[in-house]
């Protein structure tokens, strides 16, 4: 009896199309509560509560496409997604509603129709990125993660929806930097899906391509959407994070090692059981940079030939390679987060490469995608151990002191301005000293002093007196100096240390 019982189960686990929705909602229910959970337990940082604060604050929807968004790097969908749910949830855990609406919606298409093994699936929610990185961290990244599984789930060779595929890679292409890559990518491996081959007898090899003029609107459609997005997501001034383009990086070997670090830890992130394990690469690999480069192509060498069924598929994960190896090299860096966009590329080309060829084995790319689901588990259970232990961000912690101490309605001063999640938290405008902007966020633009926590103590005393009431300063990782005579300042609340470096000292300060 158990070994039958034991043999269904496993016949269960391996099943990969869905014929009800049983699997799937079980599932997806223990998906949600999960992420609640995590939510709970998470205290956003500045990178997540800042797009919030931005999109709640601007004066409509077409001020997110010129305004301060601008300075962030992406593009307005994500700021437009989250104005949306401002109107229902002001406060800022509405950020984290938000985040769940779109994570829980996209488990569910992979969990209903993804073609792979349910174990498989299971340990794709379960990786560092799907499970952690792009669903606990209230970033742009989810809706990518959602649009990308639309796109495979409405992809299928028979049944062609160029304007619905068009629509998707559009708003795809609206959510990062990564999206618009992939985005494009994906619609390569469209138009190579138009090609078609045959040998004529007798005669030479022909090629043919089949266009409809709803493959013309298509293209149209999507060609708009990436000259928009090409538009809007380049900041007006030099941004401060993000450089100009450098090609010459391509000739430095160095940089071509880094290039394989990179790849490596998108596609195994693993990471140590310490506070510090958020934002940096696996220490392995850093530690032993001599070896990268051969793990790095013995790697993608790998990626490539599980796909082998289908060059088209081979194609699309290639291009994707080298649209983001040239981004990265040439341009930004990046951090972890984006480079798990080589794993979640990997993820949609198997869905792809299976929805063509449903009846064969595809015993090497699941095995690939075992391996590196199993080694992203590592990373998924050291985040979500580390996080619900130890506190991400002070910044919640440092906005509850506030309110619970009843001094909320008094003037805020704060520095440095851009690393002051406490404000959104708040919900409160602030002083700050790098320039004279008083509100609740501040863009990262270069039009502004350098920090000094002397001028920022000087600002705290100017507004006490101009408004004739305590204020409350707020500082980053720091101590304020010795207050001038007659001028009273004390110490009420520091933050823990968090994964993350947001701890905050909250001071009250009187000039009057």
């Amino acid at each position: 009896m158990v070994r039958e019982r034991l043999a269904r189960y496993w016949r269960a686990s391996m099943k990969e199309q869905e014929t009800d929705w049983r699997f799937t909602g079980a599932v997806a229910a223990l998906y949600l509560l999960f992420l609640i959970f995590m939510q709970v337990h998470h205290e956003m940082w500045r990178d997540e509560v800042h797009a919030w604060s931005l999109a709640r604050i601007a004066h409509g929807f077409g001020d997110l496409v010129n305004g301060d968004r601008r300075y962030e790097g992406h593009p307005p969908l994500w700021f437009w997604y989250l104005r949306v749910w401002g109107w229902i949830f002001p406060e800022a855990w509405g950020l984290q509603v938000a985040t769940v609406a779109a994570a829980v919606p996209a488990a569910v298409l992979l969990l209903r129709y993804a073609p792979f093994p349910r174990y498989l699936k299971v340990l794709l929610l379960l990786s560092y990125f799907f499970g952690y990185e792009y669903s606990v961290m209230c970033r742009n990244y989810v809706l990518g993660w959602l649009l990308l599984f639309l796109f495979c789930a409405l992809y299928h060779p028979l049944r062609p929806r160029p304007v619905i595929m068009a629509v998707v890679l559009a708003l795809l292409s609206w959510t990062s930097v990564y999206g618009l890559l992939l985005s494009g990518a994906l619609a390569g491996f469209l138009v190579l899906e138009r090609i078609r081959f045959w040998r004529g007898d007798p005669g030479p090899r022909r090629i043919a391509t089949i266009i409809e003029p709803r493959h013309l609107l298509a293209a149209a459609m999507l060609l708009a959407a990436w000259w928009f997005c090409a538009e809007v997501i380049e900041p007006f001034d030099p941004n401060p994070y993000v450089g100009a383009w450098n090609f010459n990086a391509f000739g430095d070997h160095q940089a071509m090692v880094l290039a394989a670090d990179r790849f490596i830890d998108g596609m195994a992130p693993l990471r140590p059981m310490a506070i510090d394990f958020w934002g940096r690469g696996c220490a392995i690999w850093y530690s032993h940079p001599e070896l990268a480069p051969y793990f790095g192509v013995l790697l993608l060498v790998a990626s490539l030939a599980v796909l082998y069924r289908s060059w088209r598929v081979m194609v699309f994960y290639g291009v994707a390679f080298l649209l983001m190896e040239v981004s990265q090299t040439a341009r930004y860096w990046g951090n972890p987060r984006h480079w798990g966009h080589y794993f979640v590329a990997l993820v949609m080309a198997s869905w792809l490469l299976r929805t063509l060829v449903p009846y064969r084995r595809h015993t090497p790319s699941l095995i690939l995608l075992l391996v590196l689901g199993g080694l992203q588990f590592e990373g998924f259970l050291v985040a979500t151990v580390i996080d619900t232990r130890e506190v991400f961000s002070g910044g919640r912690d440092a906005a509850a002191f506030i309110r619970h101490a009843n001094l909320q309605d008094l003037p805020q001063v704060a520095g440095p301005a851009i690393f002051q999640t406490p404000a959104t938290f708040l919900r409160r405008p602030f002083y700050a000293m790098e320039n004279e902007e008083v509100e609740e966020t501040i863009a990262f633009h270069t039009r502004r002093k350098q920090f000094s926590k002397e001028e920022l103590l000087a600002k705290a005393v100017a507004v006490s007196r101009e408004q004739h009431s305590p204020v409350v300063v707020t500082l980053w990782m720091d101590v304020l100096p010795e207050p001038p005579p007659g001028v009273r300042l004390q110490l009420l609340f520091t933050t823990r240390p968090g994964i993350v470096e947001e701890q905050f000292r909250v001071y009250l300060l009187d000039a009057n």
